[in-house]
């Protein structure tokens, strides 16, 4: 289960060998100084792709990790690396203590260490690590003895002394009656008594969420108490507070972790900025030294490499603070091919009537030979729809018809808060919206192939509510909706499942949806409709995030967004002359083809199409049909119905709601909407070895 590899270091000044453990847990370690009992770095740490704990013992990682260079790895044979048992390790170390806590943030996740679990669900997830550390503990050293098991619980707390659990209940009863005698009347409870007292709860239990905050309640109605709930969790005088990016933080977190981003005159949280070691700065994009050379030696090539950071050429010069209840930036990328024209050329003058402040141009290993990528800067939704409108196409580029060319919209990510982005996801991804988005968008992977491979959709049993569809929403990059450009506080901000590791650039949400189109009807449409879109989701109910819903809102707003307008051919509600406007949407000559006939689907989001109907055939037409795509089936019954279960949900004795169903009719198995599984689990289906029973 756990690895322990132990070395020597060798301090060549003072002649010192320490003693060194590396303990790890599949490809996440700590590294411990048996010599000095301490840790030698007390984050977690990952190894990486096809590394091993004996991999990392080297002269470079002992510098980092001592933050000195008069270590090295001892070259004595004698003291080479080696693995150790865990008796070993304690007996040696004699410090059973550190081992555990060290296995314990092996094992615990990283969320753990956030806000996102409140106190009960934090302790009883310890409680339970602990529960394994001891068994494999007990089991690796006999003389391992068990820590006392925590004697009480409080407030949703563990207590394993009774002093600790006399003193929390002592805290909260003498918080509670200072607010009782303060709302009697008692004129002796002062302001400052009570918000004393309040801090004094709040840092001690700080981890009670939900209690310290119930207690904060009880005394914001009872005048100024000048105290401020943050949004980095904790609770603070109001004239301590700091703004970080669009946060409210306590002065200990900004000391700890807010630094000032130069290009953007703020202050923001260290994980989403990019320090510069070249001059001791932060910036809110990446500019180290070998990118800005490659940067600059390629600024004059008229496609630039891949790699090139649009904002390391251009800056980020919008003017536009993006905020969740405002306007906000989006980045633009347009893949299209030169057509029969020389590429280099067409990059050249492409970006020169786009404007040589406003885009670049950069290859892509994904086009044809021809091919390449216009990247805008971030910019407002006005003057994206200005650059583009008034592009002089040249009718020979192509980009519809190669099969390859898409548009990327990257939408800054303080557009969006947890509520906005899950119904976001729920407005692209729903299985319901796929003819809207697919008209709008020129491909869908529910429909199109050209999708499937770019921008997959999300499981659909995800999309139940924006929190569940934030907290299910995948991680990979070619999605629908990417969200892999994130930075780790940026994600945790916004509600995603932290399982998954974000460390993006540029905190953007990408829309991947789109097939490129070099027709203006189409091209403006689709980016007027992603920040529409952002606006829409803002407003509408969870329960209306469909295309008629999303269209007679549109009516409201019809001057924003004149190009989505004339696609849809509504006009403004308040427009007292009953004009017609044909849709755009019919009239482009970039039509999106038909979709094919829909024999089969991918039942509930999963990767395998179903057909909608399969021969009875005395049973074995299901057996055949599973056999033929190595796919795994059971039967059920059900008051009277014959049901062929494929159990996604992983259990053949019980029916789950993402399991694909069919019912037996007559001499035909019919597929079963997705509502249909929480309909039929209330009746206790029972399983059969065949359809018979």
């Amino acid at each position: 289960m756990f690895q322990i590899t132990r070395f020597v270091m060798e301090d060549f000044i003072d002649s010192l060998d320490q003693v060194i453990y590396i303990v790890s847990f599949k490809k996440r370690y700590m590294v411990y100084n048996a010599s000095r009992r301490r840790l030698v770095c007390s984050d977690v740490l990952h190894m990486g792709a096809g590394k091993a704990p004996l991999d990392l013992i080297t002269t470079d990682n002992l510098s980092v990790w001592t933050r000195t260079s008069r270590y090295r790895v001892n070259p004595d044979e004698n003291l080479a690396p080696r693995a150790l048992t865990y008796r070993e390790a304690v007996v040696e170390s004699r410090d059973r203590y550190d081992m555990h806590q060290m296995m314990r943030r092996l094992l615990l996740p990283a969320s753990i260490d956030n806000s996102r679990l409140d106190r009960s669900e934090r302790n009883l997830l310890i409680h339970r690590v602990d529960r394994v550390i001891e068994g494999y503990a007990r089991k690796h050293d006999s003389n391992a003895d068990s820590p006392p098991s925590s004697s009480a619980t409080f407030k949703d707390s563990w207590y394993q002394h009774p002093v600790a659990y006399k003193l929390a209940i002592k805290t909260y009863r003498d918080f509670g009656h200072l607010v009782a005698r303060a709302k009697a009347g008692d004129e002796s409870i002062t302001n400052d008594d009570l918000r004393s007292t309040f801090f004094n709860l709040a840092n001690r239990y700080s981890d009670a969420t939900s209690h310290v905050e119930n207690a904060f309640n009880a005394i914001e109605g009872m005048g100024d108490m000048e105290i401020t709930h943050c949004d980095c969790g904790h609770y603070e005088d109001s004239n301590n507070t700091h703004d970080v990016r669009n946060d409210t933080w306590c002065d200990s977190c900004f000391d700890d972790e807010a630094v000032y981003v130069e290009d953007q005159n703020e202050y923001w949280p260290r994980d989403d900025a990019y320090y510069c070691e070249s001059d001791d700065n932060y910036y809110s994009y990446e500019r180290t030294d070998d990118d800005d050379d490659d940067d600059d030696d390629d600024s004059d090539q008229p496609i630039m490499s891949y790699s090139t950071n649009v904002l390391n050429v251009l800056g980020n010069e919008s003017g536009i603070k993006s905020s969740h209840f405002g306007e906000f930036t989006m980045g633009i990328e347009l893949e299209m091919t030169s057509g029969d024209n020389d590429s280099y050329c067409a990059a050249e003058l492409v970006r020169s009537r786009l404007g040589s402040a406003y885009c670049i141009i950069k290859s892509d290993g994904s086009l044809p030979s021809n091919g390449f990528e216009v990247v805008t800067s971030p910019h407002g939704l006005a003057t994206h729809i200005e650059k583009f409108k008034a592009w002089e196409i040249d009718p020979a580029y192509r980009a519809w018809n190669t099969g390859k060319c898409g548009m990327h919209v990257h939408i800054d990510s303080r557009a969006f808060t947890q509520l906005t982005l899950g119904k976001f996801l729920m407005f692209i991804n729903s299985s319901g919206n796929v003819d809207f988005i697919r008209k709008i968008a020129g491909r869908h992977p529910a429909v199109d192939d050209q999708a499937r491979s770019y921008c997959a959709a999300e499981h659909q049993s995800i999309l139940a509510n924006p929190k569940k569809a934030v907290k299910g929403k995948s991680g990979e990059r070619y999605r629908m909706v990417n969200m892999c450009n994130l930075g780790g506080r940026e994600a945790q901000r916004l509600g995603l499942s932290m399982d998954n590791s974000y460390n993006g650039k540029y905190n953007t949400v990408e829309l991947r949806i789109f097939r490129a189109s070099l027709k203006k009807e189409r091209l403006l449409a689709q980016i007027e409709f992603t920040h529409a879109s952002v606006m829409f989701c803002r407003v509408a109910s969870w329960r209306d995030l469909n295309g008629t819903s999303f269209v007679k809102w549109l009516k409201t707003v019809a001057g924003q967004y004149p190009a989505l307008t004339k696609w849809y051919g509504v006009r403004n509600v308040h427009t007292s002359t009953p004009t017609v406007i044909a849709p755009a949407q019919d009239t482009c000559s970039d039509a999106v083809p038909l979709a094919p006939s829909q024999v089969s689907r991918f039942a509930h989001g999963h990767d395998h199409r179903y057909a909608f109907e399969i021969p009875y055939d005395d049973g074995d037409g299901m057996r055949d049909y599973a056999n033929r795509y190595g796919l795994h089936f059971t039967f059920f019954r059900v008051i009277g119905l014959q049901l062929a279960v494929f159990p996604y949900g992983g259990n053949d004795e019980h029916i789950s709601e993402i399991d694909v169903i069919y019912v037996r009719d007559n001499d035909m198995w019919r597929l079963q909407e997705d509502s249909f599984n929480e309909l039929i689990m209330g009746h206790d289906p029972v399983p059969a070895n065949s359809v018979s029973e």
